[in-house]
């Protein structure tokens, strides 16, 4: 019991330090910690959830689908940086568009993505979703 409250307390100051740090209009992706449904995962979004109700609307949480994990050591192979890529896209534009995630033009929307390592190809289909194609 003392090492979940430990790690409670410790992910929910990382979570709180991150705002303080971003700023309000930085949008924070927590991505789960492992695929279904687990004590980590039910703690995380415990976590998310209790921070969203006291006033952080920009702090979402995202559980990534099945991965092969055939890479190095069971890391993600790149079939599953691809997936985990896809996914995080879809899931910032589904949640911008008509909403606070919507950016002024001119103005630069600040995105943390607790994650995986993200590839060149990966920043780039992420700016290209949060500001437009390059000309």
């Amino acid at each position: 019991m003392q090492l979940e409250n430990e790690f409670t307390d410790s992910y929910r100051t990382l979570l709180i330090d991150l705002r303080a740090r971003l700023g309000p209009n930085a949008l924070i992706i927590v991505i789960q910690p492992a695929p279904g449904q687990n004590a980590a995962n039910q703690k995380v979004a415990q976590i998310v959830e209790s921070l969203r109700s006291a006033g952080d609307p920009r702090l979402y949480q995202l559980q990534f689908p099945q991965l092969q994990l055939t890479g190095c050591d069971f890391h993600p192979n790149l079939s599953d940086h691809r997936l985990m890529g896809a996914t995080l896209v879809k899931f910032i534009v589904s949640r911008r568009r008509g909403t606070a995630l919507e950016t002024v033009p001119g103005k630069s929307c600040p995105l943390f993505a607790a994650a995986p390592l993200m590839h060149t190809w990966m920043a780039r289909r992420l700016s290209s979703a949060m500001h437009g194609p390059r000309p």
